[in-house]
């Protein structure tokens, strides 16, 4: 989160296919679904794309050493700057649960 209405997230050199980036080069409109299975919450997200090359980002944020530790050379991050968002209704998120969680509410009694 860069401020109180725009996002980034760091985009390593992939498959030089450039897909994300020729699809922002025409229409920068994006949207973003967050779930969280396990509280069944889902974020929707709707903004602005566009990219910063890492050399025009005087402040290293997306670069190795943040509070994730990130071996990949970052090339640009992309920048959002949100338009809206909206926290779902839980009703139609189905429910996921761990090896651990399904164990434990079967007694022990699940296996491999």
């Amino acid at each position: 989160m860069l401020d109180e209405r725009a996002i980034a997230y760091a985009d390593p050199r992939g498959n030089v296919q450039y897909i994300s980036a020729g699809n922002l080069a025409g229409d920068g409109r994006v949207s973003l679904i967050l779930m969280d299975y396990a509280n069944r919450r889902r974020l929707k997200i709707i903004g602005r794309a566009r990219l910063v090359d890492a050399a025009d980002d005087p402040a290293p944020r997306h670069e190795a050493g943040g509070p994730v530790p990130y071996r990949a050379h970052v090339r640009r991050a992309v920048v959002i700057a949100v338009e809206t968002f909206d926290w779902n209704c839980p009703r139609t998120i189905t429910p996921r649960y761990t090896e651990a969680q399904v164990r434990d509410a079967v007694g022990g009694q699940a296996s491999a």
